[in-house]
């Protein structure tokens, strides 16, 4: 289950850092958030597979680092940054990232795809 917040944080900086593309141009760093963005969608992908193996463990991941972060941010916007910013061995860059996922409602999107994943994993097995 702690792929799943590395993975998304990987992804996530790598998308914040698409943002400066815009303002650097050329001397941007494409590569190196290219490389993040894809790291971390290969990270959730390896978390999704795992449904096939113990789906209950793509139904939490989902559910503790996707759907709760979002119902949460649904319910108290203001304390979402304050939970963000608890989270340990981040650099602010990251917690800046992830707050911008959280209240863009990714985290909320793909912990729902995970709990499906993992939904379709139980049901396979049957």
């Amino acid at each position: 289950m702690v792929v799943t917040p590395v993975g998304m944080a990987l992804a996530a900086h790598g998308a914040l850092d698409t943002s400066r593309w815009v303002i650097l141009g050329d001397a941007a760093d494409r590569i190196g958030s290219t490389l993040q963005i894809i790291a971390g969608a290969l990270l959730l992908l390896l978390v999704s597979a795992l449904a096939g193996f113990t789906p209950i463990a793509t139904v939490l991941a989902g559910l503790v680092w996707g759907v709760l972060p979002g119902l949460i941010y649904f319910v108290s916007p203001e304390s979402t940054w304050r939970l963000v910013g608890d989270l340990p061995l981040m650099t602010d860059e990251l917690h800046i990232a992830l707050n911008a996922w959280i209240t863009s409602g990714f985290t909320f999107v793909l912990g729902l795809l995970l709990v499906g994943a993992g939904v379709a994993g139980t049901l396979r097995r049957r």
